[in-house]
């Protein structure tokens, strides 16, 4: 049976790596976090995929050896540099040795850095640029970015005629992309037009430059370990050399290849400068690597270069205790490049396991979750019964939840852990093998519609689709409910009809009900109960606001790295608290200290925000007064809510109605039956409080409707100036109102630690 566990966040320190935009995204100690709590140190442990060097690296730190497949070159050769730990030294020492070289009279490091000479536009200097933009599809580009050493001056300016002619120093561009052709397919090949249309995604100069790079590291006499370090910076010239580097600079993840509208070209000799600290000194100390069938003698990496099917089953000296899985997204730039990037580095011999992706346009769900069963399946074949298996899921979207559940069920792979982070789109699995056969569960159409109302009423708010997928089929496969009909894939991939299926249960208007949306795709937007208890529950945000409050005043100060583990302990599975939540309430209650922790507000204090609320409750019965209105009490009508202080006409016809909250819990309050319109209903709310109840609003299309109809919120202080006012009556003070709503709150992810 599936339980929800504690989400682990890992750690806060970020550890960049090379390649890094085509990586998975995962927090360092995540995977490690999953295992070390279940297996000794010297375990045997299996990663199947090997879409992430870090989940390798991580585990061998922690002392258990891994055998890592993996068919892609470049990723197996990125874990096996960084397992070396080369030192900033040897790195120096290459790059030097390489400089110094000579093309005719002159260095190798004259030649490459002459072909970025421009002109200070200042004091006329030859310099070096720093990178230039291009334009998609002109002939030159359209600005150059430098640093004059000289005098100065930085920015962005205009090309000048030294750029033009420092452009032409590449000679026969016609030549060099045959060339770049030859070191990945043999003459003649039929996929050598698709070769020759990825190569435009290289300009003349970064071409030019990288294969003048790769040549002379092949011409000079260095030990291994400086060739090994040398061709780790071509690797990433590879990278750096692409027109894949949208301008303005945005978050470059690139899955598909496509050349943005406007590119920037990056001088390389400044890359080849700058890729050492990618690459070098970058763990306590080196681990061991060996290649199979070779063994590493305690904790290290073993590479299997090869997919994990052709592994198994596996020779008797082995016996794995655990599977480390990063399930991989599928990325066609990524298996694209590095089946071109392994030809250029290492000949035509190195892109036999990749050759397919030098043809393929489209990796849908269907493709990568059939890839997925295979690989899932050989382990299942071969494992030993209960085998575990610890795994993340990075970057998951529906079409991977889809596919990954897929492929687990059909594998007999029985889930017995969950957690998953909305915030951070990161679901953490764990499971074990089984050879027990199971029975059938109960038709998915049947199962799907309850799992997720269970879990809509478990959040006490709307939530977004990939969340509801992951919990509801969370709770198919636990209840062996089959995710695929048929298996055939002739007409509708089992992904894609699996896809359709679940759209059509969450589409019925009779269960649920979507805000903020009305796309087509069922993605968009949130969904929620269409007949929801009543009254309303408290909900997640609400519950998590309670815990941090708590926290606060029960301890003199707290760490949020700390604070965000206990909270993941409370709420786990998918209901992992979102870490921009937990830091507006912390800002909402809390005093940051010098030290980095936090500790519960002066104001924030129980019995000054007691003897706030009996003050605001005075004020308005004296604005009432000096309004010759009558002033009533409404005690708590439901579960959670506040009392209403309502205002009445002289004629009883009701004016205002006030609700008096210390809080951002407000849920009750707003979503209540009210006795009067709901443009003349308040909150008011302690300054301290606005910005808080504005991310409320973003999360919660429910309250952003009722602010949409006229709800308002006061804050303490204004209500306070309001009061001061001699000459203030209802219509001013009807036009108040709207001079103070709560403070606007930037949505952009806040770093909890």
């Amino acid at each position: 049976m599936v339980f929800h566990r504690p989400y682990h966040p890992g750690s806060p320190v970020e550890f960049e790596y090379p390649l890094q935009r085509f990586l998975p995204v995962i927090r360092p100690g995540m995977i490690s976090g999953l295992i070390e709590r279940e297996l000794q140190a010297g375990s045997w442990l299996l990663d199947p995929f090997g879409s992430h060097p870090g989940a390798a690296l991580e585990c061998a730190r922690q002392g258990f050896p891994v055998m890592v497949a993996s068919n892609n070159p470049i990723l197996a050769f990125t874990l096996k540099v960084l397992a070396a730990n080369h030192s900033a030294e040897l790195a120096q020492s290459a790059i030097a040795a390489l400089a110094n070289s000579r093309k005719g009279s002159e260095s190798i490091e004259a030649h490459l850095k002459s072909l970025y000479d421009t002109e200070c536009p200042r004091c006329a200097s030859i310099i070096q640029a720093d990178s230039y933009v291009w334009k998609k599809g002109e002939r030159l580009p359209i600005s150059r970015s430098l640093r004059c050493p000289e005098c100065g001056t930085n920015g962005e300016f205009s090309i000048t005629q030294t750029d033009e002619n420092s452009l032409r120093k590449t000679g026969n561009d016609a030549l060099h992309r045959s060339r770049a052709v030859d070191r990945i397919l043999t003459p003649g090949d039929p996929i050598e037009p698709a070769v020759r249309e990825l190569l435009n995604f290289y300009q003349p100069r970064p071409l030019y430059f990288l294969f003048t790079f790769i040549n002379r590291i092949e011409m000079l006499d260095l030990s291994p370990e400086q060739r090994e370090i040398l061709t780790a910076i071509a690797l990433s010239l590879c990278d750096m050399a692409s027109s894949l580097w949208p301008h303005p600079a945005a978050r470059s993840r690139p899955r598909q290849l496509s050349q943005p509208g406007q590119y920037r070209e990056f001088n390389l000799w400044k890359v080849v400068e700058e890729s050492p600290q990618l690459w070098c000194q970058r763990l306590d100390q080196a681990i061991e690597f060996t290649r199979w069938p070779a063994l590493p003698s305690g904790a290290g990496i073993c590479l299997f270069p090869s997919r994990i099917r052709d592994l198994m089953p596996l020779e008797d000296e082995v016996h794995f205790k655990g599977v480390a899985a990063v399930f991989p997204r599928p990325n066609q730039a990524l298996w694209t490049l590095s089946a071109v990037w392994s030809g250029w580095l290492w000949g035509r011999q190195a892109v036999a396991p990749l050759r397919n992706a030098l043809d393929r346009k489209r990796y849908d769900w269907a493709w990568h979750s059939a890839a997925l069963e295979q690989a899932v399946t050989a382990i299942s074949r071969n494992a030993a019964d209960g085998l575990p298996i610890f795994a993340l899921v990075p970057e998951i979207s529906a079409g991977l939840g889809l596919s990954i559940f897929s492929a687990v069920q059909k594998a007999n792979l029985e889930l017995t852990g969950l957690a998953y982070s909305e915030a951070e789109e990161i679901l953490q699995l764990t499971g074990k093998f089984t050879r027990a056969a199971r029975r059938v569960g109960p038709a998915l159409e049947q199962l799907f519609p309850d799992a997720v109302e269970d879990e809509l009423s478990a959040r006490g708010m709307p939530a977004r689709y990939p969340t509801l997928l992951i919990g509801a089929l969370s709770r198919a496969l636990a209840e062996n409910s089959p995710l695929v009909a048929a298996p055939s894939l002739s007409k509708n991939p089992p992904t894609d009809s699996l896809y359709q299926r679940l759209g059509r249960l969450i589409s019925n208007p009779s269960r649920f009900q979507r805000l903020g949306s009305q796309a087509a795709e069922i993605d968009s937007g949130w969904w929620w109960l269409r007949h929801p208890s009543e009254p309303p529950e408290e909900s997640l945000d609400e519950k998590i606001e309670v815990a941090v409050v708590r926290a606060l005043q029960n301890n003199l100060e707290i760490a949020e790295k700390p604070l965000f583990e206990e909270l993941c302990v409370q709420f786990p599975g998918t209901l992992t608290p979102d870490p921009q939540w937990i830091q507006a309430v912390l800002q909402s209650y809390g005093t940051p200290l010098p030290n980095g922790h936090w500790t519960l507000a002066r104001q924030e204090q129980p019995k000054q925000r007691i003897q706030d609320l009996e003050d605001i409750r005075k004020i308005l019965k004296s604005l009432a007064e000096h309004l010759n209105i009558k002033f009533e009490i409404l005690p708590p009508r439901i579960p959670n809510s506040h009392e209403g202080v309502l205002w009445r006409a002289r004629d009883n016809e009701p004016v205002f109605l006030f609700y008096i909250s210390a809080s951002g819990r407000i849920l009750a309050d707003l979503l209540q039956p009210q006795p009067i319109p709901v443009d003349r209903c308040i909150t008011v709310i302690p300054g301290s409080r606005a910005h808080l109840i504005a991310l409320r609003l973003t999360r919660d299309p429910r309250l952003s409707q009722l602010m949409d109809q006229g709800w308002r919120f006061l804050k303490f202080r204004h209500l306070r100036l309001l009061a001061d006012q001699k000459d203030l009556s209802i219509e001013t003070f009807h036009q108040a109102l709207s001079k103070d709503p709560p403070a606007p709150q930037d949505n952009g992810q806040l770093s909890l630690f």
